[in-house]
């Protein structure tokens, strides 16, 4: 009598003549008869395509998912910065309105200094969220690459000490890019000391800069890069490397191989997001104990860069007697503000949301020379406000701003490319200052 053994759907390697291997899925039946030798009956289906397609399916969802991942915490860190630059702005406007209080002892002196320059230093960490989750407001010029890393030398120096042998070889036939200076600071300052992080006993720190161009071919292998020409800036560092396991995470936010205690996981992100939102490309190079080097690339633009201006020739007067009408919704930094302007001479007038300002407006109107709003109010939008306003008042000078702005907020619809000016929250007094001053001097 035959027994029958049924093998249904089976997958498994099979080797061709030529020795590969490949997935085959097997339907089979086990003939056993007695007196016989067994006998295989059954079907082989090659399915490698099949597999081959499954698994870039299951590594497409799972790039999806780390992608809405980003989205998500980029999201959390931006409302964040949001709330934690308001409640900086407090600190540091009625630090700096203590300081400039008559008879105040030395020691107190000392105190506000401290908690003025902490709420500083609180600022950078949320310029640095922001930046890696591309909400930071860019402010693009003509810059000559060269002539910032050549200012930034001294400083760089200072801030890595003497363990550590930082050395410049700028290509001078380089063109300008654009893109904002201080961002491109950022960049540079990050990955300075995420080098000197990787060089525990001390080494060699190089910054080089280049031209070069994206063909088809370097497309094609990288990922998200465009065709172009480039101006390219080189960090490279003699430290212990990155394992390679660690190379496609380390642009992650949060991720970090420091100890706990020595590292955010932000600086890198921070590179990236700004690159990215500078329409740039960023690669990395490294080997365990053969230390890194990472690349940015700048789209390059064929206009000269002007040359820097000496702030304090430019120095606007910090004083004026002019009347400013103040939109925002947090008590804290609306009462610092304005006993900061009316330090300064100017006549504030103050509304907690759009619909107040609007009451205030039409009242004062023939008094008022300059709106400073907050670009998100409870009420509206500090830019729909402006609009509304400047129907009644041409005039009107306008100054946004925010501890959190989406580039979409702040494009033509807002006027930032025609004049209009704005703040990033945490500002200090002087930037406060600067800022209204060269709005209502300059008619924009």
């Amino acid at each position: 009598m035959k027994e029958h053994k049924v093998l249904l759907g089976y997958e498994t390697h099979a080797r061709r003549k030529d020795g590969s291997f490949f997935w085959v899925l097997e339907n089979a039946t086990l003939i056993e008869e007695p007196g016989k030798e067994p006998v295989i009956e059954g079907v082989l289906i090659d399915i490698t395509e099949m597999r081959r397609a499954i698994e870039d399916r299951h590594q497409l969802t799972q790039r999806m998912k780390e992608v809405q991942k980003m989205e998500a915490v980029g999201r959390l860190a931006s409302g964040v910065a949001h709330d934690f630059n308001n409640i900086l702005m407090a600190i540091l406007q009625y630090a700096e309105i203590s300081l400039g209080e008559k008879q105040v002892p030395e020691a107190v002196q000392t105190h506000l200094r401290g908690i003025r320059d902490a709420a500083g230093r609180a600022g950078g960490l949320t310029r640095q969220l922001l930046a890696f989750s591309r909400n930071q407001v860019m402010k693009p010029r003509l810059i000559d690459l060269n002539e910032v890393l050549v200012k930034m030398g001294q400083m760089l120096e200072r801030v890595i000490g003497e363990r550590y042998d930082l050395h410049l070889d700028l290509d001078p036939e380089i063109l300008s890019v654009k893109a904002d200076p201080t961002q491109i600071e950022q960049v540079v300052t990050n990955l300075v000391i995420n080098g000197c992080d990787a060089m525990h006993e001390g080494g060699k720190l190089e910054i080089n800069t280049g031209r070069a161009v994206f063909d088809d071919a370097f497309c094609e292998s990288h990922p998200g890069s465009r065709r172009g020409n480039y101006v390219a800036m080189m960090v490279r560092d003699s430290g212990s490397g990155i394992a390679p396991e660690d190379l496609d995470r380390i642009f992650e936010p949060f991720f970090t191989t420091k100890i706990k205690g020595k590292g955010t996981g932000l600086g890198l992100a921070t590179v990236y997001g700004i690159v990215k939102q500078s329409d740039g490309y960023i690669t990395v190079e490294s080997k365990v104990g053969q230390g890194s080097l990472f690349t940015v690339y700048l789209p390059s633009v064929k206009q000269t860069a002007p040359k820097a201006v000496d702030p304090v020739t430019e120095a606007l007067p910090f004083k004026g007697d002019e009347t400013i009408l103040l939109v925002e919704d947090e008590p804290a930094v609306r009462e610092a503000t304005e006993l900061t302007l009316e330090g300064m001479g100017y006549t504030v007038l103050s509304a907690g949301g759009a619909a107040e300002a609007q009451k205030i407006f039409d009242r004062e109107k023939e008094n008022i020379h300059l709106l400073l709003t907050d670009m998100i109010l409870p009420d509206g939008h500090g830019s729909d406000l402006a609009d509304a306003l400047r129907v009644k008042l041409p005039e009107l000078r306008i100054v946004y701003m925010s501890g959190y702005v989406d580039d979409a907020l702040f494009r033509n619809e807002t006027g930032a490319e025609e004049g209009f000016h704005f703040l990033q929250k945490p500002f200090n007094a002087s930037t406060l200052a600067a800022v209204i001053r060269k709005a209502l001097e300059s008619g924009a």
